[in-house]
């Protein structure tokens, strides 16, 4: 069977709006229901909200440049928080983490190809 290439691009928004809802349902409460520490873990997850929002508003975008940048800082903070909570018991903020890195990287690698 051949690939369906007419998917690709219902894919690729289908993917920035569950990285969307990811970060939200991640980061949202944690940003805006505690008092600004300013932390790490405050710092992490509003840098986390921001560039998820940044992806999915890239999209919209003929340039390539704020998906790129998006994706490289996305990439960056789930891996960081991947290597962070690891342990031999993978659980679901993990898998999380781990899914958030991948689209990341995808998204870093082919920006906003239509």
């Amino acid at each position: 069977m051949k690939p369906i290439k007419a998917f690709t691009p219902i894919a690729m928004w289908t993917l920035r709006i569950v990285i969307l809802l990811l970060v939200y349902t991640i980061s949202f409460p944690i940003v805006f229901n505690t008092k600004p520490a300013f932390d790490i873990a405050f710092i992490f997850h509003l840098l986390f909200l921001i560039f998820g929002i940044l992806i999915f508003i890239g999209g919209f975008l003929k340039k390539h440049t704020m998906t790129v940048i998006s994706s490289i800082a996305m990439a960056a903070l789930s891996f960081y928080k991947i290597l962070d909570i690891f342990s031999f018991n993978f659980s679901y903020l993990w898998l999380l983490y781990s899914f958030s890195f991948a689209t990341s990287l995808l998204f870093l690698s082919i920006g906003n190809k239509k």
